[in-house]
């Protein structure tokens, strides 16, 4: 039961990072790192801390060249959250 309960939740995850990249492309933009930036700020960290979502988003990051110095820059300019501080740069690993 709560391996269903966790692939659900994994599932929805996923569903909305491409429901959120259909939505600015169908908007007539391109997916941007600043659309990245964004996803991320609306997801949780113990939601970036599933498997399949980190791998889904370092693949995102590869192939829009989101640099190191991009992503430190981003996460700090967010107020200090240790958890969300630590699921982020979990990603870049």
């Amino acid at each position: 039961m709560k391996l269903a309960i966790q692939d659900t939740k994994v599932k929805n995850l996923l569903n909305y990072m491409t429901d959120f990249i259909k939505q600015v492309v169908e908007n007539g933009n391109e997916f941007e790192k600043s659309h990245y930036f964004m996803l991320l700020m609306n997801l949780k960290p113990e939601e970036i801390n599933e498997p399949m979502i980190v791998n889904a988003l370092k693949i995102f990051a590869e192939e829009l060249e989101i640099t190191e110095f991009e992503y430190v820059e981003f996460n700090q300019s967010l107020s200090k959250d240790p958890p969300l501080e630590k699921a982020y740069f979990d990603i870049r690993k």
